[in-house]
């Protein structure tokens, strides 16, 4: 296709007239002196103006880097949390769970699938995070793994061995960087020649995959169903954007670092002899110039709204201003720029690398072995990052608000790094597998091996799909999958290949010693930065592992439970007498409620003092606070017949008209509630009033719940104390980062939808499809999930000493259809009032929002152990400083005992441990063909193992004759 270009240029170069060399260096002169000013002189300048400057470009870097392998940490926190609320569905939930999740179960063959699969996955998360470390260090020390690899260690002991002569030629040297020919073995392929393309193919290759799968993904922000995975390639996605704009970043990062390797590059293209390379870099430089500055000045101009002006001054056609203006025209013309600018930087530096032309690009390789020369251009590298992303944040600020330009700047701190490690890996990757793709065939055996790998990761995932019917294609997933393998494969390849080297020089009496790129930090002595980074992410590595052992030992003991059955037979109880009501609450609260006319004034706890509190005699659809406290008392009531659920309620509620007309005790992943039916006076509808359960003392599932629903708001607060500036964010920014989370999980095949609250947030939209009125209660875990409820479903909800829910909403608002998601906040903020108490601890998991209502707590010796937290103690507290105007309870007392709590604890535990290894040993191999296929399974495991950490060492000691 090239021969057509090659002949017209050929013809081109015997038509020029003598001395045209010089009028192309001086047409291409401009450009490259306005590039050279924008990378290298303005960048100078301000360095020799500023002069810490380049300290604080390495502070925030490495802050940035930083800050984005925690975010990665903290999206495995939760995909593993999901992860274990799903096995535990799979595991206990025989009525709930897919059909093809048994099949998964079943198979032990395809359940280790399932199992490695998802090692598949957070062993590519924990490469992101090792590759993050990895760059943002070599970022403060100038990056010297590349120094190694562009510069030989002949040059780099003695700099004098490559001065360039006086004729501007570079010594002969092997270390010269020109492009292979076509004879060229590819073991004698200089590593500076992949450093320098590798990363361009690379940048070049992700806008292009943007424009080939847009078609598929258009249309994700506005709900059309497609997998998260889209949202990398909607042009109207935040995500989409995000990563453009990453790449964009990139590119100006290696042209600027391109620049400084070749500054006299427009001399060495103007003097290079024609050929179709230099025609095609030729044209398309001509075009690329404008196209780029008039596409700076449109992104720049657009949110001010010049455009306009300029359109109606300028007479500009229509056309041009719509394609300005449109989303999917800058999408398709940023992408095609970027494509563009990528081949003409290959075409260039095929070009001017050629043997003939380096000579006149200035190129020098005793100046890359200078530290100084290193120094300059790292400030400038990492400058070449950080303004373009002030301009994004203040363009962001002006057009959209600070709350966008939060979200703007937090999605570029976790896709950048992303992006840069990535194109970081793949570049040395490249250059390590160059020491074994010695041919053409072991390049194109690579390059098969890596798609039928990919058809293994689509058929592993396979077992992901077949558990969950709704999961689709998962191509994220595969992408995940596929990752990992390749990355196992190459190191198989290379220990392999390793040995039957050391082998065959065993054999022929002699000895080679491969060389492979090894990152130089590592080899650095630990600065002082460096130490205290080590602790820091040794402390949150030490975290992850405790929350890791944390969430295993739950679901083990849940599993167990349920199958066994062990549970206690009553943990909250009622009883009563001629003097008055009494609740026990697992034998360590005790409530007592004295009738008004069988009280003796002497015997009064304290006076009754009630509108102490600005909540106190207000009422909602003719309740109080204290009705709908006592109401929320009623869930954790496990009807008997000793515990006569309607009873109690007629002696609580004895001054309206309410009765239950539902009840659920909580199956499997589902929370105990019941539906109360208020018939007010005057109105022909009745108030439905649906009253949540908390957490149960004895139910290890409900500690599960607790931390899968505020994990997120709990890490945002300890990373709040490494990244102080996070503290600044909006909601909105948080909710972004959550629900992102989430969808990502999803992608993952990890459809993190198993919550307690599912059975009720469909319930209610029953009612309130109905026509009827809903009001939401509930106490500790039942009240945030009556909260949440009631911001999915936008009914009312008074909550009693509740967690916050401020932040953690975001991810029900993104797992949820139809949940006024994009209310945000607000939807919590209408119609909500939350009861907390001063000195509860547990209340502190995320923020509150709404009304919130704080009280002063009566065991505030005993807040530890959660004296501040129980209902029995806020009911009896809303009593004395609120008042009863139905005159039911004349006081109130409540006396508390954790230690009977503890003990009953513990005794649970031993009891399900007990049991636990009883059903294990008698269920484990009921059945031949499960110990069958078990059996295959363990050696699939041992034969992969095998192969795989079961390599020969490389080293092979020869003994001379």
């Amino acid at each position: 296709a090239a021969a057509p270009v090659a002949i017209l240029a050929q013809t081109f170069a015997l038509l020029l007239p003598r001395g045209f060399e010089p009028r192309m260096e001086a047409l291409l002169w401009p450009g490259a002196r306005l590039m050279r000013l924008l990378g290298q002189d303005m960048p100078g300048l301000l360095f020799r103006l500023v002069p810490c400057l380049p300290s604080a470009l390495s502070g925030l870097s490495f802050y940035l880097f930083f800050q984005g392998m925690t975010f990665v940490l903290i999206f495995a926190n939760g995909l593993l949390a999901a992860l274990s609320t799903k096995v535990l569905t799979y595991l206990v939930g025989d009525g709930i769970r897919p059909a093809g999740a048994r099949e998964v179960l079943g198979n032990p063959i395809r359940g280790l699938a399932f199992c490695y699969v998802y090692y598949c996955v957070f062993r590519v998360l924990g490469f992101f995070c090792y590759s993050a470390w990895i760059a943002m260090w070599e970022m403060a020390y100038d990056f010297p793994t590349v120094r190694a690899v562009m510069v030989p260690p002949s040059v780099g002991g003695d700099a004098s061995a490559s001065e360039p002569s006086q004729s501007g030629a570079e010594s002969e040297d092997a270390s010269t960087p020109r492009r292979p020919t076509r004879s060229a073995d590819m073991s004698r392929i200089n590593p500076r020649w992949m450093v320098l393309v590798t990363p361009w193919v690379f940048l070049t290759s992700v806008p292009l995959l943007m424009l080939l799968v847009e078609g598929r993904c258009k249309g994700w922000l506005g709900g059309a169903g497609q997998d998260f995975g889209c949202a990398f390639f909607d042009p109207a996605a935040r995500i989409n954007r995000s990563l453009r704009f990453s790449n964009y970043v990139l590119a100006g990062q290696l042209l600027q670092a391109w620049m400084a390797l070749y500054p006299r590059w427009h001399v060495a293209l103007a003097r290079a002899r024609w050929s179709a390379s230099q025609v095609l870099a030729l044209t398309t430089l001509c075009v690329l110039a404008p196209a780029t500055l008039l596409a700076i000045l449109a992104w720049l101009v657009l949110p001010t709204g010049m455009m306009d002006g300029l359109h109606a001054d300028l007479h500009l056609p229509a056309l041009f201003k719509e394609f300005i203006q449109s989303d999917h025209a800058r999408f398709v013309g940023g992408c095609t720029l970027l494509i563009t600018w990528g081949c003409w930087l290959i075409l260039t530096s095929v070009v001017i690398t050629r043997e003939e032309n380096v000579s006149n690009t200035h190129f020098s390789l005793s100046r890359l072995a200078d530290e100084k020369y290193w120094a300059e251009q790292s400030a400038r590298f990492k400058l070449s990052m950080w303004a373009p992303l002030l301009l994004l944040g203040s363009r962001s600020c002006l057009s959209k608000g600070l709350a966008d330009a939060q979200n703007d700047l937090v999605t570029f701190t976790v896709i950048y790094p992303m992006l840069f490690c990535l194109m970081w890996t793949v570049t040395f990757v490249t250059v390590r597998v160059s020491a074994h793709a010695k041919n053409r065939l072991q390049q194109f055996l690579i390059v098969a091996g890596s798609v039928g790998l990919m058809l293994a990761a689509w058929h592993l995932t396979s077992a992901v799909r077949d558990g969950d019917e709704g999961a689709g294609e998962l191509p994220l997933l595969n992408f995940f999958v596929w990752l990992s393998i390749c990355g196992e494969s190459l190191r198989v390849l290379r220990k392999w290949s390793d040995w039957a080297e050391s082998v065959q020089q065993a054999c022929r009496r002699r000895t080679k010693r491969v060389k492979y790129v090894k990152f130089a930090v590592g080899a650095k002595e630990p600065s002082l930065g460096m130490k205290i980074s080590i602790i820091l992410v040794r402390a949150t590595v030490i975290a992850i592992m405790c929350f890791c052992a944390v969430l295993g030992l739950c679901v083990i003991m849940a599993t167990v439970q349920h199958r066994t059955g062990l549970f206690l037979r009553d943990i909250v109880w009622w009883q009563s007498t001629s003097s008055g009501l009494q609740i026990t609450n697992a034998g360590a609260s005790v409530l007592t409620l004295p009738w008004p006319s069988r009280v003796d004034p002497r015997e009064l706890s304290s006076p009754l003092a009630p509108q102490d509190y600005m909540v106190c005699g207000k009422t909602w659809y003719g309740l109080q606070l204290l009705d709908y406290a006592l109401l929320s008392e009623l869930p954790y009531v496990r009807p008997t017949q000793e515990n006569n659920v309607p009873r109690l309620l007629q002696l609580l509620m004895p001054h309206v008209n309410i009765s239950i007309v539902h009840f659920s005790g909580g199956g499997v992943g589902q929370r105990p509630w019941m539906e109360l039916e208020l018939q007010r006076p005057g109105t022909a509808k009745p108030v439905s009033i649906v009253a949540v359960s908390g957490t149960v003392v004895d139910h290890v599932i409900d500690y599960l719940e607790n931390i899968r629903m505020w994990t997120e708001p709990v890490v945002l607060s300890i990373l709040a104390t490494l990244f102080p500036l996070t503290r600044a964010w909006p909601r909105e920014t948080t909710a972004l980062l959550i629900g992102s989370m989430h969808r990502m999980n999803a992608a993952l095949g990890v459809r993190d939808q198993e919550w307690h609250y599912g059975e009720i947030l469909k319930h209610v939209r029953e009612i309130t499809a109905s026509g009827r009125e809903v009001v939401l209660t509930g106490h500790s875990l039942g009240g945030g999930i009556a909260l949440v409820v009631g911001a999915l479903t936008g009914q009312m909800t008074i909550a009693i000493q509740p967690p916050g829910v401020y932040h953690s909403l975001a991810k029900h608002q993104a797992i949820q259809q139809g949940s006024h998601e994009s209310e945000g906040s607000a939807a919590l903020h209408k119609k909500s009032l939350s009861l907390v108490v001063e000195g509860d601890w547990i209340q502190n998991f995320d923020q509150h929002g709404g009304l919130v209502q704080t009280m002063s707590c009566d065991h505030t010796g005993k807040s530890l152990a959660v004296g501040c937290h129980l209902l029995e103690g806020a009911i009896c507290h809303v009593l004395r400083h609120c008042g009863d105007e139905a005159n039911r309870f004349a006081s109130c007392k409540h006396e508390y005992n954790p230690t009977a709590t503890t003990l009953a604890v513990l005794r649970a535990c031993l009891d399900i441990i007990r049991q636990g290894w009883d059903s294990s040993r008698s269920k484990l191999f009921e059945s031949a063909a499960q110990v069958k296929s078990m059996l295959f399974a363990a050696i699939a495991v041992t034969a992969v193992g095998v192969f795989v950490y079961g390599v020969p060492g490389r080293s092979v000691k020869v003994h001379a004759d």
